[in-house]
């Protein structure tokens, strides 16, 4: 049997009758038109477009006498209205028109055209009916544009604080870019003020949170008053609050400026039939070539603040050249703790403790550390504790010091030196490593040579089950135990009973002050007897003078320490004042 090219057969080609079929079942119109602009074929849903006159979309018609039939039998009224101008028109689009075009017809219809040109010059075209699609589309640009409208609400929410109003730290931080940025450009100087309320906390917990909102509320108020002209207020969170200027006064002018404006913004607050009564303190920094981007402009006012507010009374402190240095040293201390640096410069010293009845009997001495910096000279704890603390290098600290002293102290021994013995700090820190008990024992301390002094406030603030096992351990291994500073936390009974101490140091303020305080005498007198009772022996420390050692051994105290006996002095002096005094082991 013979089959047609065009036939459906087992290789599945499809004829020319199966094609026309295939195409009249598009719902879109279809047509092509051949080199010469004679349609070729098209479907149903094209010659639709001609109705009444379907008949008349046929093969061999060309392109123009279509276009002048939508003209001569009004089917379009755009085609009616122009004549041969629409026809023109048509053919241009039809010969030159881009691949894709839409437009709205004159019955609101939105149309797509899909025209495909092939190389040999014959052309496909293809018309849709995307109403419903645009009708989405618009529907969704519309939802996003509520959308991207909510977003702008809610981004303006976000940047402003709800209870004060002002701008809140997220906004200050981008407006204070913007700002600095506009600086450079003009030469102004930006300056920052950090605000914070003194007696917040102290207001909020006496009256309640609402007494506390009424004060951010007012002190608010009363800062956009006073720096309306400043370009930004914000509130940073809790009771802190920043101003920013711009301009080209000095430090002087702002801080007088700043100064003046403290007593107006600091006046009492009425909550009630209550009078809100709190301070301000302030730090203020000024851009210059040191502080380089707002983030650094904003650590120094608020290093600034944190000096202020030791001062107390509405204190305004600006960013000088003393917090200038001071902010260099901790920089370079900082780096060489990072560096390791440190640990190569640490040097000990030792102080005496006497016996309270023989100020000539030595029965022990504290070691303590110091810093023997290349550029800053000898440095007391005071001076880089705070450092080592924040880089969380204090266990590393504790080690390096416990390390030297039993160095040292074996040194002593192999030269037969004769030495009391030593007390060494413990941090808060190291007493909370679950491993003390174990690199303690690795270094094979001797118990009768070495105590430990503990800070009391080590019971309140860190009790766990991990201290609880390593003071365990201190107490079965023989080691003394000592509470440094006892008095100045609010744990000091407490302490007692967590750490076992077998001698307490009573702090250095009421030591210090038993001669010219009935209230330090009266403390020093119920804490010896509390001691005794719990069978602890008393340490005074801080003793300068004849008299209060005296006075500080009538009142039962068993041992002294201060500058009286001897100051903090390196091994070498410690030995050459030892051979004055007699060693004692008391138990």
């Amino acid at each position: 049997m013979t089959r047609n090219a065009y036939d459906i057969g087992d290789d599945g080609v499809v004829s020319i009758n199966d094609l026309s079929r295939f195409l009249d079942a598009l719902p879109a119109p279809f047509v092509v038109y051949g080199p010469d602009e004679r349609i070729v074929a098209s479907n149903n849903a094209y010659k639709r477009e001609y109705h009444p006159y379907e008949d008349q979309v046929k093969t061999g018609v060309t392109h123009t006498e279509l276009q002048w039939l939508k003209v001569n039998k009004g089917l379009v009224g755009e085609a009616v209205a122009r004549g041969a101008a629409f026809v023109q028109d048509e053919q241009q689009r039809h010969r030159y028109g881009p691949e894709v075009e839409e437009w709205q017809d004159e019955h609101g219809k939105f149309i797509r055209l899909l025209r495909v040109r092939l190389s040999d010059g014959h052309v496909i075209g293809m018309r849709f009916d995307i109403t419903d699609l645009r009708q989405a589309q618009i529907e969704l640009e519309e939802r996003n544009g509520s959308l991207k409208q909510a977003q702008r609400e809610l981004e303006t929410v976000a940047m402003i604080d709800e209870l004060t109003g002002l701008a809140n730290r997220r906004a200050a931080t981008s407006v204070l870019d913007q700002l600095a940025d506009r600086c450079r450009i003009t030469g102004e100087k930006l300056t920052l003020i950090l605000f914070d309320l003194d007696q917040f906390k102290q207001i909020n917990d006496s009256f309640g949170h609402a007494a506390g909102d009424t004060l951010l509320q007012t002190f608010a108020e009363r800062m956009t008053k006073a720096f309306h002209d400043c370009p930004l207020i914000a509130r940073m969170g809790g009771d802190e609050f920043l101003v920013a200027r711009t301009g080209h006064e000095g430090e002087a002018v702002l801080t007088v400026t700043f100064e003046n404006a403290l007593g107006d913004i600091a006046q009492p607050i009425t909550f009630g039939d209550v009078l809100l009564d709190f301070g301000v303190s302030a730090g203020m920094a000024t851009e210059d070539a040191e502080s380089k981007g707002t983030s650094l402009l904003l650590a120094m006012a608020d290093r600034a603040l944190y000096t202020a507010k030791r001062v107390r009374g509405n204190a305004l402190r600006p960013f000088d050249k003393v917090l200038k240095k001071k902010a260099r040293t901790e920089a370079q201390l900082r780096q060489d703790v990072l560096s390791g640096a440190m640990e190569q410069q640490l040097v000990l010293h030792f102080q005496p403790i006497v016996e309270a009845a023989d100020i000539k009997r030595v029965p022990a001495a504290e070691a303590l550390v110091r810093w023997n910096h290349p550029r800053f000279g000898l440095l007391s704890p005071l001076a880089f504790f705070p450092v080592v603390e924040e880089l969380k290098a204090m266990e590393r600290l504790d080690e390096l010091v416990l390390d030297a002293v039993l160095a040292q102290t074996r040194e002593w021994s192999e030269q037969g030196i004769q030495f009391p013995k030593i007390s060494v700090n413990v941090s808060p820190q190291r007493l909370l490593d679950a491993s003390l008990p174990s690199r303690l024992a690795a270094r094979d301390i001797p118990a009768d040579k070495i105590c430990f002094e503990i800070l009391e406030t080590v019971s309140a603030d860190n009790a766990n089950d991990v201290l609880q096992w390593n003071l365990d351990y201190l107490h079965s291994a023989g080691f003394e135990l000592q509470i440094d500073d006892y008095g100045s936390s609010h744990s000091s009974i407490s302490s007692l009973t967590t750490i076992r101490p077998k001698r307490i140091k009573i702090d250095r303020r009421f030591c210090g002050q038993v001669v010219a305080s009935e209230e330090a005498t009266e403390i020093v007198r119920l804490t010896v007897a509390l001691a005794n009772a719990l069978g602890m022996t008393v340490i005074a420390e801080g003793v300068e003078d004849p008299e209060t050692a005296e006075h500080l051994a009538s009142l039962g105290c068993d041992r002294l320490q201060g500058y009286l006996f001897g100051k903090p002095c390196a091994a070498d002096d410690f030995v050459t004042l030892l051979k004055h005094a007699t060693i004692t082991d008391v138990a």
